[in-house]
């Protein structure tokens, strides 16, 4: 706290100033020797004047003995001279014998002597006494009566300008001690001492905007006074600057800034600093982390501009220029119970840049204080208490210790893990009874849905596509339920597959004026060239196409010469041999995709393929469906018609298009639907 190369002279001119009843020739002459840096010659003048029982010049002596100025610095004798001093009623002296009793210094440590001799400078005004009184009476283990006599002796310095005594009155609002919590107060009385530059105040402020406690939350409010404390040097003050350049909102993310702070708190021992430090730099390039480097070792702190001079010319003595504020301690009280008990609510995995940390403290005793990170947290009426903060990316761990009047202290743990923000779109529940398309009484469909196959990778969620589409074609296509045909898993085999067409659809057939619908979800592959296109049933060996396979060509000419008007075919698969997952249908030794060539279609035709033939085809699992397949059935609910009501397989495959791309993205795939045959197919009407 000292200050000695700035503070000595000026020590020196308050303590030859305050000499009122000296001679005013040995006064000068005192005053000249100081202002010279001679503080021989101005020992020696009051000296003489001291000796001949001058208060003023007692007290005078009794600084310049406490501060080293002039003589060797001796606690001792400066008491032994703040004693003669303060017993004539010499304020500065009352102050300074004080101040000695309260540290130790020069005497034994004794709160009642300093009690005292505070008490008699307080009451004539001295600001600093009253401050210092009021921490004698502020401990933690006072009484209520002395926790008020505390705040009215704080009050009285704040209202003279003190600014250690308005940050103090500011923490007793906070902690709702010698009077009732008011965060609103103690923002009030934080500015104050803020803005007379004490960097406690002023990194407490900033916490009061981040919070939003007693003030409206305003974190550029709150960087503000962070980076006055911190530009100065307060440890905390660089902890929150840095989280808040970690975290951006309020001032842009900026990793090289943080890092900065945080290297600059934990040159300082701040151990939460070093964690915070080590973890940004995982984020940062080299580039980076040598700048942040250069940053932090050319940093200095700006000059504080505190109170100190203010007081000094008012005649007021300086408690921290002869000894450092008063550590108050005291015997801990006799008592009885239980440590106190904290409990916290868990914090789930989150997307989110801050949390909630949110619990309830409960003791037998009072609790004094509660600390998150090192950093205190106002208490509510019943002990509960929520503080919104920021957490990196990764996973945190955040310490909470609540501590009683006793000086027992609670500890708790709260893991949390943050996660990247999800990608995933947020999918709307299938419907198909949204939408009843004109009765197509003559019109046949065939679905087959193959996920599990005897000798391939599965196709996922693909028989669940089968099952839904279902309801889409005896709703939107308007086919009879009595000329669907269903067929998934085992009962999806070659055999089963070809009887379906010959035995079960052909024979359906109106010439002419049946429609045809076939939707099939599964494998599909081509030939080594590419030529020729398959449909993998579920008996299928990749290995042997030609006689385990359907050929997409065999299996259309074989609708076509059933003498159907039309046929549309939704062929959710690929040719290129991957997988909806990330197994390949072709061997791993492959170098490439299989480029499969479009076959052309027979001009009553229309098909719409998931994918382009070097393309794969993806599955959506937040929807359990495929890619294509949950799409198609959107579009089918009436979201791909125009003000026509009709949906065309131009506009499918234009909807499909605007949708199917940017999913597929998100899965590092390139997907796009691909129309074959004639685009003016109405595919549904209402």
């Amino acid at each position: 706290m000292r200050q000695v190369t700035k503070l000595s002279a000026m020590a020196a001119a308050v303590i030859l100033c305050l000499t009122a009843m000296a001679s005013a020739q040995s006064v000068e002459d005192a005053v000249a020797a100081s202002t010279r840096g001679d503080y021989t010659t101005a020992v020696r003048l009051l000296r003489s004047l001291a000796e001949q029982g001058n208060a003023e010049a007692q007290g005078s002596l009794g600084g310049y003995y406490a501060n080293g100025l002039g003589v060797s610095q001796d606690y001792s004798e400066a008491m032994r001279w703040y004693r003669k001093a303060a017993e004539q009623g010499n304020t500065m002296a009352q102050v300074g014998l004080g101040n000695g009793y309260a540290s130790g210094s020069g005497v034994p440590k004794n709160f009642t002597e300093a009690y005292k001799w505070y008490r008699r400078a307080a009451e004539q005004g001295i600001a600093a006494a009253q401050f210092n009184l009021g921490i004698l009476l502020a401990w933690d283990q006072g009484t209520s009566k002395e926790h008020i006599e505390a705040v009215s002796w704080f009050r009285k310095a704040a209202n003279q300008g003190l600014a250690h005594a308005q940050y103090s009155l500011g923490q007793m609002y906070a902690i709702g001690r010698g009077v009732p919590q008011d965060f609103a107060e103690t923002v009030k009385w934080y500015r104050k001492a803020a803005e007379q530059g004490l960097v406690e105040a002023q990194g407490s402020l900033g916490a009061m905007y981040s919070l939003g406690n007693g003030t409206t939350q305003d974190y550029a409010e709150s960087i503000k006074w962070y980076r006055k404390a911190a530009e100065q040097g307060f440890v905390d003050a660089q902890l929150s600057l840095g989280r808040m350049y970690t975290f951006g909102g309020a001032i842009p993310q900026d990793f090289v800034q943080a890092h900065m702070w945080f290297n600059l708190a934990a040159a300082n021992g701040n151990q939460e600093a070093v964690k915070n430090r080590d973890h940004t730099a995982k984020f940062m390039t080299p580039a980076q982390l040598t700048e942040a480097q250069k940053l932090a070792r050319e940093w200095k702190p700006k000059t504080p501009s505190g109170p100190w001079e203010k007081f000094a010319q008012t005649g007021a003595a300086n408690p921290f220029d002869q000894f450092d504020p008063p550590k108050v301690a005291a015997p801990p009280k006799a008592h009885a119970g239980a440590a106190p008990t904290l409990s916290v609510k868990p914090v789930a995995t989150t997307p989110s840049s801050t949390i909630d940390v949110a619990g309830n403290v409960s003791s037998k005793g009072r609790i004094t204080s509660l600390q998150i990170d090192g950093t205190d947290v106002p208490l509510q009426s019943g002990g509960g208490f929520s503080v919104r903060r920021g957490i990196p990316l990764g996973e945190s761990v955040i310490r909470l210790v609540a501590t009683d009047e006793w000086g027992q202290s609670a500890e708790a743990m709260v893991k949390v893990t943050r996660i990247t923000a999800s990608t995933e779109t947020t999918l709307a529940s299938l419907s198909p009874g949204h939408l009843n398309g004109k009765s197509r009484p003559n019109a046949i469909a065939l679905i087959i849905g193959i996920e599990h196959y005897k000798s391939a990778p599965p196709a996922e969620f693909a028989e669940n596509d089968a099952r839904r589409f279902y309801d889409y074609a005896t709703n939107a296509l308007g086919v009879p339920a009595s000329r669907v045909k269903l067929l998934t898993g085992a009962d999806a085999q070659r055999v089963d597959v070809e009887a379906a067409i010959l035995t079960w659809l052909k024979p359906q057939v109106v010439k002419g004026q049946s429609e045809v619908f076939v939707f099939f979800s599964g494998h599909g592959l081509a030939s080594d060239d590419g030529k020729d296109l398959y449909l993998l049933p579920q008996d299928g060996n990749r290995a042997l196409l030609d006689r385990s396979a359907l050929r997409r060509k065999e299996l259309i000419d074989m609708i076509v010469d059933s003498g159907a008007k039309s046929a549309t075919l939704f062929l959710d698969t690929c040719y290129s041999g991957g997988t909806r997952g990330k197994d390949t249908l072709i061997s791993s030794a492959r170098p490439i995709l299989v480029a499969a060539k479009e076959q052309a279609v027979p001009p009553n035709v229309t098909i719409l393929a998931a994918a382009g033939n070097d393309q794969l085809s993806s599955s959506l699992p937040q929807a359990k469906h495929g890619l294509f397949s949950y799409f198609l059935m959107k579009g089918l609910e009436g979201e791909a018609a125009g003000s026509d009501r009709t949906i065309t397989a131009a506009k499918l495959e234009a909807y499909l298009a605007g949708k199917m791309p940017s999913e597929a993205a998100k899965l590092g795939r390139t997907q796009t639907p691909q129309l074959i045959g004639d685009g003016n197919r109405v595919i549904s009407s209402w």
